[in-house]
């Protein structure tokens, strides 16, 4: 993903679904931001998407790259997105229902209406 100011490349994101640790990402997620870094020639930013809070614990930890550098990536875990929101919100903010019901639904009836699932889900 690559943030637009007035039609300029100004930062790159790479996005990372994790949903379970993995002892190999430490040595690659830093490989992945300088690689496209190297491409934009811009900043670039490594965001973290885990699905439980024990794993974004995990990838939010500092990375040693060595010669005293390190490496933090951002990290966003279900307490980063907001429970839920009624149908109203989810219909002006369709994204942030997504994610919300992606953090959040586990065990939801998918078939039912976005805010109904939420209220059954408390």
């Amino acid at each position: 993903m690559v943030s637009l100011l007035d039609g300029e490349r100004v930062h790159g994101i790479v996005i990372e679904v994790q949903l379970s640790p993995d002892e190999r990402k430490p040595y690659v997620w830093p490989s992945y931001v300088a690689n496209l870094r190297a491409r934009l020639e811009r900043p670039v930013s490594l965001l973290v998407v885990a699905g439980d809070e024990a794993t974004a614990r995990w990838a939010a930890r500092r990375i040693d790259l060595g010669g005293g550098n390190s490496f933090v990536p951002l990290v966003l875990g279900p307490s980063g997105v907001p429970e839920g929101t009624e149908d109203s919100r989810a219909r002006q903010d369709p994204d942030l229902a997504v994610l919300s019901t992606i953090a959040h639904g586990q065990g939801v009836d998918t078939a039912r209406p976005y805010a109904s699932q939420l209220q059954r889900s408390k």
